[in-house]
């Protein structure tokens, strides 16, 4: 806006007063005035820099710049030594001589003028020499005016500044700014007195026209008229239709591809590794998303590098100019397992390095949920089952105001509820009490999508921190809340499974028929969450994008991915009786998936639930946390018991028989307390133990009072917190109590009976005999070396002797060895070891602890001794192996698989097989709404799943990567071409446009038979490709405009903020009242138009356009003796409605197009 203060002043240059200013802020107002005048004694092109922006849109409004150069009578410093020269023409050889000593940076202004300084009679810009021809003729005027063409408005400068930089912003200037625009117009023929209009143009029709000549001899004579010259030629080349699409592709994914990027990224790489453009490719992607969307997924399948990415990220951001005031500290949160790979990388790009990353990064590991369950052998289960009370590893401090926060398996902070969640939540606000800005967070997790859209929501909240108003345009009014809100209805309403309540035991088919069907729904979802959501935020590539699109990066550094094959079954055969003991059993211990817990004909886990029965609310609020209760709590425990003894069935007998026996026990040590009269709540200390008077040589009293002095030892140290480790009565716990875990003995005492007649195992025999027929056999094991995976620490164990007895040397692994064990791990199983490599181990046995952050990949065959409950957990299984750096041809995976004979035997291992699977199914997030495969035991095609399918939106970045490669020239050009663009092709009567305004990157929107409305963008591209490959350009249709109203139209509305409700009476009697109006007035299109608007938005439950639509009925209805005319219903629509998506522009910015294609019939 003008600044009121210029009204009649004086301009000298000093603050809030420079020439510059006052210029810039009229030619900014290009809407009022066509003509801007300017008498100057000399001008030079940094005094046009500082106008130039403005002036560029001054003249695209139409307007006209006059110049008038004129030599000033004085001696000027530069004109000293060619005093005697009369060939020095003025002003051609003083601006000349500037002009070649300027840099590149005035090369814009240079174009402008080339552009717009022509010979033609209606040049935008015309430059006019006074005194040409007269040595002694001199201009010692400066002036500027501004008219426009009513002269209402004009107002005009005189004084001491000519139009040079100098003169504009750094002299000491004096110059006086008449803003009354008659006397800056006066112009009376019959009157000596002058304005400043009627000066200016005396002495302009007393000059010559300069433009040819200063165009030909002066400006393309000097290095930056040249260069000008070229860039011009460059941009006028029109672009074709494909030409187009390439400047579209380059909107949606330059950045990714950006070669300048990459070179710097290239310089942070230490020497000894590998550069790999899809890497680097990665970086920029997640760098420009989280700039534009606060942050990001980095989701590439398993073994493509997250990690390297990962710090080639914190290292750009750390040396980034621009990062938006966020403060150059990092917080990497990890689990333990894969703490030490981010130290060792971070170590290796420190290594030699001036400026060492370590110092400004800060590592955290998520924890565990403690020790309210004290059995041993369910340790490594418990980090693997969330529960909503883990706490961090240390504390998060807020006053380490970090400015981004990179969180690796991501998945982990899925539930808003956990306490980690809510920690890492609030640090995230604190940060941004502390310094105004969200620092960026980066969410690492392979398979993001594998979960139920709430927790792919609470991830996102981590970065999107106003859902409201989110920075994704595609989410209809940017509203993030509402857009979840409607996607976990539907969620809900499919994912209920008849089987989740009431397991019918021989619907195997109906099973499979339900789970179909719920796949398919579910996909639905998928593709919504994936356009309007992931789209925006998602960074994926899979192998098999790497293999095609950067197929001559790899070979160039000698990499290649093994191929997969498999799965191969290795079956077992259960006889009749363990065929009916194995059903009889699942149906005790996990009756159906979603059991609640609270039938005692089944195993309910009471052992686990004492919190949950104790009487006194001072006591059970001891155990509750800041988010559960101790009866949720209570029942989270029991679910994780009976997952963990559902996965030892599954693993190996022998480790479901000890687990079995020991949750014997422990349930029996529960009722010998009660009984006792002394029960022992102590999350601090390891009961079972504790009362293992066998084990320990003493009595149950003395045990007791060995746990009492304990407990005494933690009040005095301070470590017992809440008072948790406590004694208790038996009257603090409800009279059911002891009933219920009667019940729950009875039953797990019947079960290890049945159990105790069983002795052998038939899967760990067919094991033992597969071990060197199968597993080692060397026209597959290539490698000479076997991983082997299990759940299940007494499985672990059985493996080992058998693999033993068969003449190999296992290396076991578990949670308490691996950190010790991992330069041994490192030394005979990771191609990439630096060190010196051993074959001291052929065999590796380990539990999920190595399914993640370790290399495994000199060994090609892996064995699933049991089958990993969730994709995500295979893939990272399989990842150990088939990695970069691998010189394997080949990886062959092994599921194990249980069969038995005869078809009544048969049906009956499926029914419990398929009901184990339903568990998988409803628990193990296999009910997710991005499926990769099918069920887990049952791959069809692992080589797909491993590789992964391409990423759609990978094969435009490789179309454009390609484009940009093979027409380096041509690719700088089209990237250059500012102006938007629309191309016109043969076609059938559709159109395609990307429209954005100052908020918005961009929504992309498709016109077909009269109506507009948003497309996914796969789509847009898929369609927008297929009608410009081979195509020519063809005249505009005559109804150009009027599909591009529809279009912007739509734009509009799809940006309302619409808060969702339930339909009101008011939205529903407004409905009504647009149906009234269409049929009693025959409207035009764009009138009608209006009208679906407001009823577009009404079904969206927008109460605000309600209000309007009445109020109009209420006006007709007032006026009901007045027949409205046609027109006069039309203007009364019209100026009540346009205000409701006018609002989008005011808040927004105007909405424009930056490409259309439009389609049209030949004749």
């Amino acid at each position: 806006m003008i600044n009121k203060s210029y009204c009649n002043t004086l301009v000298d240059n000093s603050s809030g007063l420079k020439m510059c200013d006052v210029l810039n802020d009229y030619l900014q107002q290009s809407s009022d005035y066509k003509e801007f005048c300017i008498a100057t004694g000399y001008w030079d092109l940094p005094g046009l820099l500082l106008l130039l922006p403005n002036l560029i849109d001054f003249i695209k409004n139409g307007g006209k710049l006059k110049i008038l150069i004129g030599k000033e009578p004085i001696v000027r410093p530069y004109q000293l030594k060619d005093l005697e020269e009369d060939d020095k023409v003025f002003p051609d050889f003083y601006i000349k001589r500037d002009i070649e000593q300027l840099n590149d940076t005035y090369r814009e202004c240079a174009e402008f003028l080339l552009e717009n300084c022509t010979e033609d009679e209606n040049s935008p810009v015309e430059i006019r020499i006074y005194g040409q021809n007269e040595k002694q003729a001199f201009l010692h005027s400066k002036a500027y005016i501004f008219r426009n063409l009513l002269g209402t408005k004009s107002v005009g400068l005189i004084g001491s500044s000519n139009f040079t930089k100098k003169g504009l912003l750094d002299n000491s200037e004096l110059n006086y700014l008449e803003t009354t625009a008659h006397i800056v117009e006066f112009d009376n023929e019959n009157s000596p007195l002058k304005g400043h209009k009627k000066w200016f143009y005396e002495k302009w029709n007393e000059s010559e026209r300069w433009n040819g000549r200063f165009i030909k001899e002066v400006l393309i004579k000097t290095s930056i008229g040249e260069k000008a010259q070229k860039s011009l030629e460059k941009r006028k080349n029109k672009l074709t239709p494909y030409e187009v699409y390439i400047k579209l592709l380059q909107h949606e994914f330059g950045e990714v591809i950006n070669r300048e990027n990459i070179t710097e990224l290239e310089t942070y790489l230490p020497k000894e590794m590998i550069p790999l453009e899809y890497q680097f490719s990665a970086v920029n992607q997640c760098f420009f998303t989280m700039k534009k969307h606060g942050g990001f997924f980095l989701s590439d399948v398993v073994g493509l590098g997250k990690t390297v990415v990962g710090t080639l990220l914190i290292r750009q951001f750390l040396n980034a100019v621009d990062v938006q005031n966020r403060e150059r500290k990092v917080l990497i949160i990890t689990p333990p397992a894969i703490k030490s790979s981010w130290e060792n990388i971070i170590e290796r790009f420190d290594k030699d390095n001036t400026d060492p990353m370590a110092p400004h990064v800060t590592m955290i590991t998520t924890g565990s949920i403690g020790k309210l369950i004290d059995d041993e052998e369910f340790e490594e289960a418990l980090q693997e089952e969330i529960v909503g009370i883990e706490e961090f590893e240390t504390p998060l401090d807020a006053s380490n105001n970090y400015g981004l926060i990179l969180i690796d398996e991501s998945h982990k902070f899925r539930n808003s509820g956990t306490n980690m969640y809510q920690m890492l939540n609030q640090l995230i606000d604190d940060i941004y009490s502390n310094t105004g800005v969200y620092p960026y967070v980066g969410l690492l997790s392979a398979t993001p999508q594998n979960n139920k859209p709430d927790d792919l929501k609470n991830q996102i909240y981590l970065f999107q921190r106003t859902p409201k108003e989110s920075t994704l345009d595609k989410v209809e009014g940017r509203n993030l809340e509402s857009f979840f809100t409607e996607i976990n209805k539907k969620y809900d309403e499919i994912i209920k499974s008849p089987y989740a309540e009431n397991w019918v035991g021989d619907s195997i088919e109906d099973f499979q028929k339900w789970k179909r069907k719920r796949d398919h729904d579910l996909h639905e979802i998928s593709m919504e969450l994936r356009e309007k959501v992931l789209a925006d935020v998602l960074v994926r590539r899979t192998r098999t994008d790497v293999k095609k699109y950067y197929a001559e990066d790899l070979t160039k550094q000698g990499i290649k991915f093994p191929e997969i094959c498999g799965p191969h079954s290795l079956r077992y055969e259960m006889d009749e009786q363990l065929c009916h003991l194995f059903d009889e059993t699942m149906n005790l211990i996990a009756p159906k998936p979603n059991f609640t817990f609270d039938d005692s004909e089944y195993l309910c886990y009471y052992r686990y639930r004492a919190t949950e029965h104790l009487v006194s609310p001072e006591n059970r609020k001891k155990y509750s946390t800041s988010n559960h209760d101790v009866g949720r709590v209570g029942k989270q425990l029991a679910k994780i018991m009976q997952i963990s003894l559902v996965k030892r069935l599954e693993s190996s007998f022998n480790a479901f028989k000890t687990s079995l026996y020991n949750l014997r026990r422990y349930t029996e040590n529960m009722l010998i307390m009660l009984k006792e009269d002394c029960v022992f709540i102590c999350p601090s200390l390891n009961i079972n133990e504790e009362l293992n008077t066998q084990k320990n040589g003493l009595s149950i009293e003395q045990c007791f009072d060995n746990i009492r002095k304990k407990i005494e030892k933690l009040n005095k140290e301070g470590r017992n917190e809440k008072n948790q480790n406590a004694e208790y009565k038996a009257s603090d716990f409800k009279d059911e109590y002891k009933k219920l875990l009667e019940k729950d003995y009875q039953l797990i005492k019947m079960l290890c009976e049945k159990w105790q007649n069983n002795d052998y195992d038939p899967k760990l025999d067919n094991f033992k005999e597969s071990i060197n027929t199968v597993l080692f056999k060397k026209e597959m094991n290539t490698s000479g070396k076997l991983v082997i995976f299990t759940e299940a620490l007494d499985t672990l164990k059985s493996l080992e002797r058998a693999i033993k007895n068969k003449n190999h040397r296992p290396l076991v692994i578990s949670a308490k060895n691996r950190k010790e064990k991992e330069t041994i791990i490192r030394e005979n199983f990771d191609a990439n070891y630096e060190g010196e490599q051993k074959d001291d181990y052929d065999v590796i046995i380990t539990t999920e602890v190595l399914a993640e952050g370790i290399n495994l990949h000199r060994a090609n065959v892996i064995l699933n001794y049991d089958t990993p409950w969730n994709s995500t957990k295979l893939m990272q299984r399989i990842g150990r192996v088939n990695r970069i750096g691998s010189t394997n041809e080949k990886v062959h995976i092994f599921n194990f698989m249980p069969s038995a004979k005869g078809d009544h035997l048969i049906n009956l291992v499926q029914k419990a097989h398929t009901k184990l699977q339903s568990f998988h199914t409803l628990f193990g997030e296999d009910s997710k709404i991005f499926s990769d495969a099918e069920k887990l035991s049952s791959y069809d095609d692992l080589k797909q799943f491993v590789e992964g399918e391409e990423s759609p939106m990978q094969k435009y970045i490789g179309e454009l990567k390609d484009y940009r490669d093979e027409n380096p020239d041509r690719y700088q050009q089209i990237a250059e071409h500012s102006k938007a663009l629309r191309v016109i092709v043969q076609g059938d009567n559709e159109a395609y446009f990307l429209v954005k305004n100052r908020k918005t990157r961009g929504l992309y929107i498709k016109h077909k038979n009269g109506d507009a409305s948003p497309i996914p963008t796969l789509d847009f591209l898929e369609q927008f490709r297929a009608n410009v490959i081979d195509k020519n350009e063809l005249p505009f249709p005559e109804n150009t405009a009027e599909i591009e109203e529809k279009v912007l139209l739509c734009f509009n509305r799809h940006f309302v903020k619409i808060a969702k409700v339930k339909e009101s009476r008011p939205v529903k009697e407004a409905k009504k009242v647009i149906h009234e109006l269409l049929a009693n007035y025959d409207f035009n299109e764009k009138e009608e138009d209006l009208l679906n608007q407001a009823f577009y938005l009404l079904k969206k439950g927008d109460r605000s356009v309600a209000k309007i639509i009445l109020a109009i009925d209420g006006y007709f209805k007032e006026n009901a003796l007045i027949k409205f005319t046609q027109e006069e219903a039309a203007k009364i629509i019209s100026t009540r409605l346009n205000h409701i998506l006018q609002g989008v522009e005011d808040k927004d910015g105007k909405a424009e197009i930056l490409i259309g294609l439009i389609t049209k019939p030949e004749k």
